[in-house]
C-alpha cells in the first residue's frame, strides 16, 4: 500500500470513527448542541508560485480553479451561532504542460459563526499538501448555510488559505446530516417521567395530534394564579423546532391546568421573525406549534383533542424590526387558554 493509498484509508478511518461516536455524543450534548456529518465537493486554486517537480523539473499547476476535490467533514453546532468543524479533502491537481495530474490532500479545523441570515464566517488551521509540499496555513471562511430539512443542511463557502510563500483560494459546497435528540427520544427530567407515570394511571393520553386554525381565543395572563402561571410564549433558537429543555417545566405548569381544570382547551400559534422567506417561516412555524402540542401529548398526557395548532409565520410579530434581540422574541409559540364560552371565568 503506497503512501497517498495509506493516508486517504486513514482518514476515512478516522472520520468514520468520529461519525460512530457521534450518536453518543449527541445524548451527552446540551439541547441546541448537535454533532454532524457531511460530504464536500472542492474546487482549489492554488497559488501562482507553485509548483510540481518532476525530475529535476517544476511545472505550474493550472489555476483559476482547475483543481478539483472531494471529502469529508465533521463537526459540533454548539448552538444556533457556533460550530466547531474539522475536514479531509482529497484533491487533484491539475498540472499545466501536458503533465499527468498528482494527487494532494488537505486538512484542517475551522471554528465558525453563523448569523441569523444563514451566512457565516471564520478562521482555522489548514494542512494542504501537493508534490511533497506540506504547508501549514492559516486560514478564513465565509459561507451560507441553507436548511434543507428537519436535520439536513447544504452550504456554500469560500477559503483563503495562506502562509508565508504561498496563498490558496479554495470554494467548496457539501451537503451535512445533523445529530441528535428528537423529541420522541428526549430525557425527560426525573420530575417531570414521575408526573407522567402518575397521569398514566389517570387517563391514557391518545395519540391523534390536533391541527387545526382557531378562532383568536382570550389569553390567561392576568387570570392565573402568580406562583403557578405559565409562560405566555415560547422561545425558539433559529431555524429551529424544537424547543430547548430548560423549558419543560413551563411546559409541565401548562400541562397541570389543563389537568387541573377539563373545562380548558389549549391553542398554540406558531410565530417566525421576520428574515428569510415567507411560505418557508410559514411551515417553520406550524412545526413549532405542533413541537409544543407534540410535548404535551406525548410527555405530559393531555389529550390531543384538547389542543389546537396553528402557525402564522411573520404575520404577527411582538416587534416589528429585524436584529438579533427581536428576531429572538419574535421566534415563539403563543399560550392561550380557551373555555367553550371563550372566556377565562374560574381559573
Amino acid at each position: 500500500m503506497d503512501v497517498k493509498s495509506g493516508v486517504w484509508r486513514l482518514g476515512l478511518l478516522g472520520l468514520g470513527l468520529v461519525v460512530i461516536q457521534s450518536a453518543a455524543l449527541a445524548n451527552n450534548l446540551s439541547e441546541s448542541a448537535h454533532p454532524f456529518f457531511g460530504v464536500r465537493l472542492t474546487a482549489l486554486n492554488p497559488d501562482d508560485s507553485r509548483r510540481m517537480v518532476n525530475d529535476n523539473i517544476a511545472y505550474p499547476y493550472r489555476n483559476n480553479f482547475e483543481s478539483p476535490g472531494f471529502g469529508l467533514q465533521y463537526g459540533i453546532a454548539w448552538n444556533h451561532h457556533w460550530q466547531l468543524r474539522s475536514y479531509y479533502d482529497r484533491i487533484r491537481m491539475n498540472v499545466s504542460e501536458g503533465q499527468p495530474n498528482v494527487w494532494g490532500h488537505s486538512y484542517g479545523v475551522d471554528a465558525l459563526y453563523r448569523f441569523d441570515s444563514g451566512v457565516y464566517t471564520g478562521v482555522g488551521l489548514n494542512s494542504t499538501r501537493t508534490n511533497q509540499q506540506r504547508d501549514p496555513m492559516l486560514r478564513a471562511s465565509l459561507g451560507y448555510q441553507v436548511e434543507l430539512l428537519d436535520r439536513f443542511f447544504t452550504s456554500l463557502e469560500y477559503n483563503l488559505q495562506s502562509e508565508s510563500q504561498f496563498t490558496d483560494h479554495l470554494v467548496s459546497w457539501s451537503l451535512n446530516y445533523r445529530f441528535g435528540r428528537d423529541m420522541d427520544t428526549q430525557t425527560l427530567p426525573r420530575e417531570f417521567r414521575q408526573r407522567r407515570q402518575q397521569r398514566s394511571t389517570q387517563s391514557a393520553p391518545t395519540t391523534r395530534r390536533a391541527s387545526a386554525t382557531p378562532s383568536r381565543p382570550v389569553s390567561t395572563a392576568d387570570s392565573l394564579a402568580e406562583l403557578r402561571q405559565p409562560p405566555a410564549d415560547l422561545p425558539f433558537a433559529f431555524n429551529s423546532a424544537q424547543l430547548d429543555q430548560v423549558w419543560y417545566g413551563a411546559v409541565g405548569r401548562i400541562a397541570d391546568i389543563l389537568m387541573e381544570k377539563p373545562s380548558l382547551s389549549l391553542v398554540l400559534i406558531g410565530h417566525s421573525d421576520l428574515t428569510g422567506e415567507t411560505d418557508y417561516n410559514l411551515y417553520l412555524s406550524q412545526r413549532r406549534a405542533n413541537y409544543v402540542a407534540s410535548l404535551l401529548v406525548e410527555d405530559f398526557a393531555v389529550p390531543a383533542e384538547r389542543i389546537k395548532t396553528t402557525g402564522v409565520g411573520m404575520q404577527d410579530p411582538l416587534i416589528e424590526q429585524v436584529g438579533r434581540s427581536a428576531n429572538a422574541k419574535n421566534r415563539r409559540v403563543e399560550i392561550l387558554f380557551q373555555t367553550s364560552d371563550s372566556s377565562m371565568s374560574g381559573i
